[in-house]
Formats: C-alpha cells, sequence, structure tokens
C-alpha cells in the first residue's frame, strides 16, 4: 500500500513541477480540466481554418519557412474539410520552394491535384511544377558543361518532373513541350537510343503540335550522333542521311532546315572520305578499274564535297 502511495503521488510531483518551472520548454504547458491533460496552446491550432492559414502565411511571409510549414500542416490535420487544404497544401509547396528544396516542393504541389482533383489551383500547380522543372533541366545543362561526370543528375530530375507534368495533362500543348524536353534530356545525357524514343512518341502521340517538328529533327540529331563515332559506321551515317532528307521534305520551310541541309553536307563529306580511302587503297594496289569504280562514285554521287575534287584529280593523272 505504502509503495502504491509513492507511485501515485508521482504524477502530481510531475504536474507541480510543469506548473511551477521557469523554464520556457515547461512553461509553454498548461493544464486542461476539460479533457483532462496537459497541453501546449502553442501547438494548438487557431480557431478556424481561415486564421490558421493565414498565421502560416505570416510566418512564410517573414522568411520562417519551417514553421509555416507545421502550421500550414495544421490546417490539413484539424481542418481536412475546409476549403483551405489545398491552398495549405499548395503553399506547403511554396515553402519547400522557398528553402530550395525543389525535389520535394514538386511532390508537395503534386499532392495538390492528386489529393483535392477539383482544386482551382491547377493552372497553378502545372505551372509551379514547369518553372522547377526547367531549373533542373538548366541545371543538367550547367553541369553537363562543368562537370560532365555530373551531367545526369539534373537532367534525371527534370524528366522525372516532365512525366508528371504529361500525366497532370495528357492532351495539351504544354505536354507536348514537356514529352520534347524529355527527349532533349536524354539527348543532352548521350543516351540518344532513349532520346529517339522519346522524340518519336512526341511525334506519334502530338502529331499536330508545334513540338513535332523539333522532335523531327531530335530523331535525326540522335541518329547523326550516332554516325559520328572515330570509327566509321556506313549503316548510321546512311540512317542519319536518310532522317534529315525525310525532315527536309516534310518540314521544308522549318527554321531548321538550313541546320539540316549543313548536316547532310558534313555526313556527305564523311562518307566521300570513306569512298575516296577505299579508292586510294585499290590505286595503291594498282587495281585501277576498282579503284575508277570508287572514284567515279564519289563525283557522280557527292559532287559537293572536297573528295570530288579530289577524286577528279586523281581519275585525270590515272593510266
Amino acid at each position: 500500500m505504502r509503495r502504491k502511495a509513492v507511485y501515485l503521488r508521482i504524477p502530481i510531483v510531475l504536474a507541480i513541477l510543469l506548473a511551477t518551472a521557469g523554464g520556457s520548454a515547461y512553461a509553454e504547458w498548461t493544464w486542461t480540466p476539460e479533457v483532462g491533460r496537459w497541453i501546449n496552446p502553442g501547438r494548438q491550432p487557431r480557431e478556424t481554418a481561415a486564421l490558421q492559414f493565414q498565421y502560416a502565411e505570416t510566418l512564410l511571409a517573414d522568411g520562417d519557412t519551417e514553421k509555416a510549414i507545421r502550421e500550414y500542416e495544421k490546417v490539413l490535420r484539424y481542418f481536412p474539410d475546409s476549403n483551405y487544404c489545398d491552398l495549405a497544401q499548395y503553399s506547403i509547396g511554396r515553402a519547400l520552394e522557398a528553402q530550395d528544396d525543389y525535389r520535394d516542393a514538386v511532390d508537395a504541389y503534386q499532392k495538390v491535384i492528386n489529393e483535392y482533383p477539383n482544386t482551382r489551383l491547377f493552372e497553378k500547380v502545372l505551372e509551379k511544377q514547369r518553372n522547377i522543372t526547367d531549373h533542373f533541366f538548366q541545371l543538367g545543362v550547367e553541369r553537363r558543361e562543368k562537370f560532365i561526370l555530373l551531367r545526369g543528375s539534373g537532367f534525371d530530375r527534370a524528366i522525372e518532373t516532365y512525366r508528371k507534368i504529361i500525366d497532370n495533362q495528357p492532351f495539351s500543348e504544354f505536354a507536348a513541350e514537356a514529352q520534347y524536353r524529355i527527349g532533349l534530356s536524354y539527348f543532352n545525357m548521350e543516351l540518344f537510343d532513349e532520346a529517339a524514343a522519346e522524340f518519336q512518341k512526341l511525334i506519334d502521340y502530338y502529331p499536330a503540335s508545334d513540338w513535332t517538328v523539333e522532335a523531327a529533327f531530335g530523331t535525326a540529331s540522335c541518329t547523326h550522333s550516332q554516325a559520328l563515332p572515330c570509327e566509321y559506321d556506313q549503316t548510321a551515317v546512311e540512317g542519319a542521311i536518310s532522317k534529315f532528307n525525310y525532315f527536309l521534305r516534310n518540314f521544308p520551310d522549318s527554321s531548321r532546315a538550313d541546320e539540316a541541309r549543313e548536316k547532310i553536307r558534313e555526313l556527305k563529306e564523311i562518307v566521300a572520305e570513306h569512298e575516296f580511302e577505299i579508292a586510294m587503297y585499290y590505286h595503291h594496289k594498282m587495281r585501277y578499274e576498282s579503284a575508277r569504280l570508287y572514284l567515279d562514285s564519289i563525283v557522280r554521287e557527292y559532287p559537293e564535297t572536297k573528295w570530288a575534287k579530289k577524286a577528279g584529280e586523281t581519275l585525270g593523272e590515272m593510266p
């Protein structure tokens, strides 16, 4: 019985200590007879969702982002059926963005759409996600230029968020641009097969989009990039020429047309040089008929190249 009495006195002693302690950590707690327990008023929400949201907004405006997030979360926790929940969730994203925590900000914004499908903030969420994704993309570009081994991180995050944008609004011009930028992200990472597949998705899914022109040029550029290794690959070079010719036939007035023609000229120079090397191999072996076949082909098929001039001169000097 005596031991039991001691145990019963412990909560009373703790209560007295909490009530009389001078430390700020204890002073915040208050005994509430209505619920029969100690509460911390500082952790309780304001009387209404509107007041709670406004309080969080004041904290965010003052730059106290961590506390602002906690107060926005109270709107969600204590007023789950209020009209302020989507605003609070959206503002959590704003606070995270202010902390430069862009990846979590994207997820916070996505929750607005996922959990409040009728929200009026839909367009604002898309705009926020787009701006952050463009930031990721630019980060990838900067890292690619400065630190080639780190080039993927920004692009990887950009791809992840661009896919969210497409899922949110799959049939818009906004989604078409996001699809193009996914392809461009892979292209910048020198993952040309993946890039070509993403560009082709844009052509297949958004044929009427203005971004189709860029995607068609992108697929040709992927093949072009794969055709320029140190070792000559005839199939890759011919494929790249074919794709750029396809681009010019379908988009002759594109602002990319001159660039496509320059790429074709560059590729033809590569083919002509390779043909000339073979011709000279036969020439040195005094197999002149075989050499003449290659030299004639260069003059006929690639007359605009510098190798056509050399081939013509060589033909004129052959026995």
